[in-house]
């Protein structure tokens, strides 16, 4: 458990919610810090709590998911405690897993890998910054996070390609740096017969949870959902 710490702070929408609303979302802050600390999702439907962890990687900020109510209905592998308790659980959390307050990462340090379009496995055609899986934790399916490492392109788009897979075994994009491509086609190579293996994800801004999703080589640009 985190160290005791003054209580977290939660704020809501000023505007009322719809009674059919099925989704709530809060901000929760700490007295003595600036900016958003954590940021809630309430579901109606399966009565549980998704608490988020706000880090600034790249100076970009990300949330990652630190607390379900329910570990059953989550995206992050997360097992409830089987410390010794005083108590019985709270019927609510009886698969509760994680803090609220936890910090699965509390390194001051980190580094900001980016490559750019020279590079063999790079799709874009554009600089591409590396994702930890920690930044994607309760957005991806855990599975995905274990078997692929992901990339960021200047467009958002989120590429998945499997681990230790040599960048020969995808040759979907030129290394001859084209034109400039409009924002509608720019990612993606008219040849994409052999990444079969590689994922595209769409993160929406705002989306809490990878909003779209496919193999690369079956996605085009009129498949993806309009931002």
């Amino acid at each position: 458990m985190p160290p005791l710490m003054a209580l977290m702070a939660l704020m809501a929408p000023e505007e009322l919610l719809h009674e059919d609303v099925q989704v709530a979302y809060l901000v929760g802050k700490q007295p003595d810090q600036a900016g958003v600390w954590r940021e809630l999702y309430v579901y109606r439907a399966r009565r549980m709590v998704h608490v988020y962890r706000i880090e600034s990687h790249g100076r970009r900020f990300y949330r990652s998911l630190e607390y379900c109510s329910d570990a059953r209905y989550c995206l992050r592998d997360m097992q409830p405690s089987t410390a010794h308790r005083e108590g019985m659980w709270p019927e609510w959390e009886r698969h509760g897993a994680g803090h609220p307050y936890g910090d699965s990462h509390n390194q001051t340090k980190s580094a900001v890998i980016t490559r750019d379009w020279m590079v063999e496995a790079n799709l874009s055609l554009g600089r591409e910054t590396y994702l930890p899986s920690r930044l994607l934790y309760g957005l991806v399916p855990q599975a995905l996070l274990d078997t692929h490492a992901f990339w960021q392109d200047e467009d958002d788009h989120v590429r998945g390609s499997p681990r230790g897979m040599a960048p020969a075994a995808c040759k979907c994009s030129p290394r001859r740096k084209p034109a400039p491509l409009s924002p509608q086609v720019r990612g993606y190579p008219r040849d994409v017969s052999s990444c079969s293996s590689i994922l595209l994800i769409q993160l929406f801004a705002g989306a809490h949870v990878a909003f779209h999703g496919a193999r690369f080589d079956r996605v085009r640009p009129e498949t993806m959902p309009n931002l």
